[in-house]
């Protein structure tokens, strides 16, 4: 019976996260993607899926300070437990974000991760993991304004010779916040992978 009652416990843990103060019961949590896990998206998803953690599209901090009613902001109570992603590196936009999206999100998730050259180039995305401080100081503004899990989604690193998610992510638990999030891939390997496609992608008959 107690070994019974163990492996109970222990499937229990296998087919449930908690991250912060939020338990989500299930194992499953939905990739942000830019144009693709919108509002439709997501309630397809949340029909074969009761419990997972939903994710929006990644929202500019930036763009949604000056326009709070955005259609990819949009979510209703089915979606939740649901994560909203922020990108940016200003804290008090990032911050101002994370208190118009507090009543809709159960998580508050930080981009740190996005190879997009136009989101690297605004020191957004991936720039951040070459400042780790500032991307500390993102988490610290918004954990001051919202009592939600902040997360943080970030790589292994720049490049090869710059593998720093370790250091990176002991900076972001200084903080505090609800957990981590990385691709196991650096920004270089990305753009390699992305330059490979191509090459293969102009090779193919039509």
């Amino acid at each position: 019976m107690i070994t019974q009652n163990m492996q109970d416990k222990e499937s229990n843990n296998l087919n449930s996260i908690s991250i912060g103060n939020v338990k989500i019961h299930s194992n499953v949590v939905s990739a942000p993607m830019a144009g693709i896990t919108d509002y439709v998206l997501r309630k397809l998803i949340r029909k074969y899926s009761k419990d997972c953690l939903l994710t929006t599209e990644m929202i500019s901090s930036e763009a949604l300070v000056q326009r709070e009613d955005c259609h990819i902001v949009k979510t209703d109570d089915e979606e939740i437990p649901v994560s909203f992603q922020i990108s940016g590196h200003k804290p008090h936009l990032v911050a101002k974000s994370a208190q118009i999206l507090a009543d809709k999100a159960t998580i508050i998730d930080i981009n740190m991760g996005c190879p997009v050259n136009k989101v690297m180039k605004a020191t957004d995305g991936c720039a951040l993991m070459k400042s780790p401080d500032v991307a500390a100081s993102l988490v610290r503004a918004v954990k001051e304004v919202v009592d939600l899990p902040v997360t943080c989604k970030f790589r292994l690193g720049i490049n090869q010779n710059c593998i720093n998610f370790i250091d990176f992510a002991v900076k972001m638990q200084e903080r505090k916040n609800g957990g981590r999030c990385f691709r196991d891939q650096t920004l270089r390997q990305y753009l390699c992978c992305k330059h490979l496609l191509s090459i293969g992608a102009g090779n193919q008959d039509y």
